[in-house]
């Protein structure tokens, strides 16, 4: 290759790069039935209307002149009034810390679930001696023990375990969860 080329070559990557631009949208809700126009102006055409409460994806970057670009994928595009967007926070789903517990290797079969703070001293007679697997959400720990009272051989698992080792499987009598300090 020659020098030229592998230049002229460079330069174009470069130039392809540069023109690259990239766009976040935010997701924001209409606080009223909206004009979608050509362009962020209350004069440029009028391409269509978005009703009260409808979710949009907005650039919030892209707000001029009173107008914010609208930057749906599959839905329209144009430009609405800046007064009637409001951005809608997205909130983490809470994760919620439990415990499961099921009667089957590999997380099957019957099952049921505590929280931190739950203790167990005995198990009632239908799960007595019949847990095999455990899934834990959350920053919690679990201590399963052969004996009610939390006593005779015991384990502290804080991570899911497809089957329980075989000094503990379908041998738990007690449980208490905790919160992971």
């Amino acid at each position: 290759m020659s020098v030229k080329l592998a230049l002229a070559t460079a330069l174009a990557a470069v130039g392809l790069f540069a023109s690259v631009s990239v766009s976040y949208a935010d997701v924001a809700m209409l606080l009223g039935k909206a004009a979608i126009r050509k362009a962020p102006s209350p004069t440029a055409k009028k391409i269509g209307t978005l009703s009260y409460g409808t979710q949009v994806e907005v650039d919030p970057d892209s707000c001029t002149n009173g107008y914010c670009q609208l930057d749906n994928d599959f839905g329209p595009q144009g430009w609405v009034s800046e007064d009637l967007i409001e951005f809608v926070e997205e909130e983490e789903p809470e994760e919620v810390a439990e415990v499961c517990f099921y009667d089957k290797s590999n997380f099957g079969g019957a099952s049921f679930c505590l929280e931190p703070g739950d203790v167990q001293e005995k198990l009632s007679s239908k799960w007595n001696d019949r847990i095999s697997s455990v899934t834990v959400t959350g920053d919690i720990s679990v201590d399963l023990c052969s004996d009610a009272g939390l006593y005779g051989v015991c384990t502290t698992l804080s991570s899911d375990v497809k089957s329980l080792p075989a000094k503990l499987n379908n041998k738990v009598s007690a449980i208490e969860v905790s919160e992971e300090e």
